[in-house]
């Protein structure tokens, strides 16, 4: 790597090191080459949906490349008073080494880098730019979520320069009633869109080696297994499908992969449920399936869905923000997250008609390339400048 001569210091933070290796790559690249000295910052730990493995490749990755890592023992749990604490002490060790700019993701990460920052700022005019990737509280979000998660956002955009929303309904909230010095729109972090839309495959092997028949009908999910990601209403949609050439991949890992067994088994269709684990070749098997499912209660601007765009496929897909602002009637089934029986005639819907699963695909791809990767770098370059 040609390396500038650094004039300045940046710290990309978030809480696991997952966020950055997934969706801060291009912020990284983009911070160096305009002179940046860059430090990265999170927990390595096992609350990460990153296996070990992976995360130890990010790190010897990150380090060849002559970054600074810094792991700070962040915890998810908001109940975990006693490690936020400590994150919160070692955040004050590590911002003493002057940064000219902070980007902060996750939010119990970047309330506590804000506090921790505040002094900092005005001391050597830093700049702080927090990405929420989809806040807490949204229509129809449970009232605990407002209870808790409103005011703090709200109070803590009083200490932050720029913040950047990633769908419309968070964007039209912040801009309207917080105090950050900037509010911005940045659709999503960008998806290489080219590498789902051009993948060829021979669909007949992909398909064998994950399991599946060749002549199935094939459901594909990418996300965590968790409570959130929802993937027991698919099971369950399977279920009352009764239909065995249906089968249904998830790529990811997560608390909920025993729980998705046990579902399948009581439910039946346990030969029609594949957990693929984390997996290297996404593309390749986006390229496999008909039909992407995508059940989620709550998502900032899903990736996985403008992947599944990307790669000209039809969704049935829970009604959320962010999906929303993805996905049409025109591109998309789209259901109550809870409803099963809705997810299930969707998926029927689009068995019964190529023609409708060949028209939502085109429709998908087309409108992938607002998400594209280079789009979003031109307006990250543009924020990083005008700090």
């Amino acid at each position: 790597m040609n390396r500038p001569s650094f004039s300045k210091k940046a710290l990309i933070i978030a809480s696991m090191a997952s966020m950055i290796d997934n969706f801060n790559r291009s912020n990284i690249e983009i911070l160096h080459n305009l002179g940046y000295e860059i430090t990265l910052a999170a927990s390595f730990g096992l609350e990460d949906s990153n296996s070990q493995e992976k995360n130890k490749q990010f790190y010897d990755e990150m380090t060849a490349k002559g970054y600074k890592i810094v792991p700070i023992d962040f915890s998810r749990s908001m109940t975990n008073i006693r490690q936020q604490i400590k994150s919160y002490r070692q955040l004050k060790k590590l911002l003493k080494d002057k940064y000219d700019l902070v980007h902060c993701h996750s939010p119990i990460c970047s309330v506590l880098t804000r506090l921790a920052y505040r002094r900092y700022r005005k001391e050597y005019n830093g700049h702080i730019i927090y990405t929420a990737h989809g806040f807490h509280f949204y229509d129809g979000a449970p009232l605990m979520n407002w209870v808790v998660f409103y005011p703090v956002e709200k109070l803590m955009s009083r200490y932050t320069d720029a913040l950047i929303t990633i769908n419309r309904e968070d964007y039209q909230r912040a801009k309207k009633n917080f105090h950050a010095k900037q509010t911005l729109y940045v659709p999503g972090v960008g998806v290489d869109t080219g590498k789902f839309s051009s993948c060829c495959i021979d669909v007949k092997a992909k398909r064998e080696s994950i399991g599946v028949p060749a002549d199935a009908f094939l459901l594909m999910s990418v996300g965590e297994l968790n409570d959130n990601k929802n993937q027991a209403v698919i099971v369950r949609a399977l279920a009352k499908l009764h239909n065995p050439a249906v089968h249904y991949a998830v790529v990811g890992m997560g608390d909920n992969h025993d729980m998705l067994l046990q579902l399948a088994g009581e439910s039946g269709v346990s030969g029609q449920l594949h957990l693929l684990g984390y997996r290297t070749d996404v593309p390749e098997l986006y390229r496999a399936a008909d039909v992407c499912v995508f059940p989620s209660i709550r998502e900032g601007l899903p990736v996985a869905v403008i992947e599944g765009m990307a790669a000209g496929l039809p969704f049935v897909a829970s009604e959320n923000r962010g999906t929303a602002d993805l996905l049409t009637s025109d591109n998309s089934i789209m259901c109550r997250y809870d409803d099963d029986a809705a997810f299930c005639d969707g998926i029927r819907v689009l068995m019964e008609n190529e023609e409708l699963r060949r028209s939502m695909g085109q429709n998908n791809q087309e409108q992938s390339g607002k998400y594209d990767i280079s789009v979003i770098r031109g307006m990250m370059t543009d924020i990083y400048r005008n700090m």
